[in-house]
């Protein structure tokens, strides 16, 4: 089986309801599974995703499979040991067609934590803001955080449901 990957890292032009431009973060990532039927492609992603994301973050509409999902992002201080920096939620809507499927991740936002007054971690849920460039032009450092840190759980997701599709294609074969 050949997987090809094509990966359009991308930053849309939405019109808001009153007119003004912004530009918002989305990445949508193709790949293609040759030699494997839709019927096959869908129940392995379907079974592969409901094994990495609990009941409530999930839902299958007509020929989508939706996520919810949630990540922490570090301020990390030495390779991976940090503080949080806050939560960035995010959905991601699977699509697939035959020898080929897509994933899309859209509505960024972020909620920043801060510490409380007992030195603990809290979220900040009436700063929670959707992430735009514009709105982060003073934030740099923590715009390149985010996106380094989502797409490198896109690419984690990405082998996880590469690996399930080629598991269940193999499971078919063998009789």
């Amino acid at each position: 089986m050949t997987f090809t990957s094509v990966i359009l890292l991308t930053f849309l032009t939405l019109l808001p309801a009153d007119g003004s431009t912004t530009d918002t973060i989305t990445y949508q990532k193709v790949v293609t599974c040759t030699g494997v039927e839709k019927q096959v492609l869908e129940s392995s992603l379907k079974e592969a995703v409901y094994n990495l994301y609990d009941s409530n973050a999930l839902k299958i509409v007509s020929d989508k499979i939706q996520i919810s999902v949630d990540i922490k992002i570090i301020n990390s201080l030495v390779g991976k040991v940090g503080s949080p920096a806050g939560v960035l939620d995010f959905t991601i809507d699977i699509e697939v067609k035959d020898e080929k499927f897509r994933y899309t991740a859209y509505d960024f936002y972020f909620t920043p934590m801060t510490r409380n007054r007992y030195a603990k971690f809290e979220l900040e849920k009436e700063k929670t803001e959707p992430v735009i460039e514009e709105k982060f032009k003073g934030r740099k450092t923590l715009l390149k955080k985010i996106t380094r840190q989502s797409e490198e759980y896109l690419d984690r997701l990405n082998s996880e449901l590469r690996a399930e599709v080629v598991k269940e294609k193999d499971k078919k074969i063998e009789w």
